[in-house]
């Protein structure tokens, strides 16, 4: 009788199984963004937890094949924390159909971060996935541009075309603003001007000096008044009452527990409407607002853990071909987490509809966190290196 481990059927299995892993961020990739598009679009039936079965399939893949769910990454043990911080946000939620869609995406996001940090192929993902990417960002920045810097929340990142395009799709939500788009071009322009600096392929260099130039020069004209306001201390100053008004939101038992998964938006606006204020213009309250005490110790965790990377990154041999995106992604967390005083979009995003009110986790920061990983792991690997140079 021929072992099981050795019978055919198992064979094709781990090899089925191998090329599953082999494509496994384009599969994901491709889910998530159902899962944010679903949710934000308020469709309603099983469709968003088919997508997310497909993210989490490799969890079961791998624990099949290389008998451990995930390897250990430095951010384990924060994630850990604030994914029990959901369960409670959804807990305590007064509206648990809307915050249950946003425990969907929150779940999606944290299985996308291992996506990126299990995948073998780092500088493979990476050599294709950033220009994607930066691409992507460069294609909604231009529409942006066309409506000019004055244009602000609303369709203001779409031009005329685009915008008439929409009108003829159902319960487009239409009232997100560009503060996401602006922390996109942050993370662009500064993954691309530590390339510039420290790269030593003048290939590379031809391509990334104008594309930093691009998206730094997008993001001033796109932002000059946000910009003006945010360092004058204007921005700061005409959000202090939100800010006040989420505190006065945490009293009893929310103080410790948060006022549930997204659901700031509805208990500041009783009654919703796509004009409201649905955020509280800052990611740490948003984090506290949604997940409680346990969302700030995980963010605590995290916090120390980036600077611990962050730091090893900064003490790696210049000469590494690793190093400068590892500094890019160190300029791009530092940024975001500047701008997270002002914005909420780096944690969580709000979209009102004409009739309802839906919220989603933002990607970034889970993005992020995964670059940070890949680029201490190949700074630590010098076998590893050669592949983000392509040689």
């Amino acid at each position: 009788m021929v072992p099981l481990a050795r019978s055919p059927v198992n064979r094709g299995l781990r090899k089925a199984i191998d090329l599953l892993f082999v494509v496994e961020p384009a599969w994901v990739i491709a889910a998530l963004a159902a899962i944010c598009l679903l949710v934000s679009l308020g469709v309603e039936g099983p469709w968003i937890w088919v997508a997310l079965a497909v993210i989490l399939l490799p969890f079961p893949l791998r624990l099949w094949r290389y008998h451990r769910l995930s390897f250990g990454t430095p951010f384990d043990i924060p994630i850990a924390i604030f994914l029990l911080g959901i369960f409670v946000g959804l807990w305590v939620s007064g509206d648990i159909a809307l915050s249950l869609r946003a425990f969907a995406t929150f779940i999606a996001c944290a299985s996308f971060y291992y996506t990126m940090v299990n995948y073998s192929e780092a500088g493979r993902l990476l050599k294709w996935g950033l220009p994607i990417y930066a691409l992507i960002v460069a294609v909604v920045a231009i529409f942006a541009f066309g409506q000019g810097p004055s244009a602000g929340s609303g369709t203001g990142f779409l031009n005329s075309w685009a915008y008439s395009l929409a009108q003829s799709l159902p319960d487009l939500p239409i009232t997100l603003g560009i503060s996401g788009l602006a922390l996109n071009l942050v993370v662009v322009a500064a993954i691309c001007l530590g390339l510039v600096i420290f790269t030593k392929r003048r290939s590379l260099r031809a391509v990334t000096i104008p594309a930093f130039l691009f998206f730094l020069c997008t993001l001033t004209l796109e932002n000059q008044a946000s910009l003006a306001r945010f360092f004058t201390g204007e921005s700061i100053q005409g959000r202090i009452p939100l800010w006040t008004a989420t505190f006065e939101m945490m009293n009893g038992y929310h103080i410790f527990t948060g006022i549930g998964l997204g659901y700031w938006a509805v208990v500041y606006n009783p009654e919703m409407t796509p004009l409201c204020i649905t955020h509280p213009h800052n990611a740490y309250l948003q984090l506290y607002a949604d997940v409680g005490i346990l969302g700030l110790v995980a963010l605590i965790l995290a916090i120390i853990v980036v600077v611990r990377l962050s730091w090893r990154i900064l003490r790696s041999p210049r000469d590494n071909p690793w190093y400068g995106f590892g500094i890019g992604v160190v300029m791009a967390i530092a940024a975001t987490a500047v701008a997270s005083i002002v914005i909420s979009a780096s944690f969580g995003i709000p979209v009102a509809g004409e009739c309802d009110y839906r919220y989603l986790a933002s990607p970034i920061l889970w993005v992020l966190g995964a670059l940070l990983v890949i680029a201490y792991r190949s700074l630590s690997s010098p076998n590893l290196s050669p592949k983000l140079e392509g040689r």
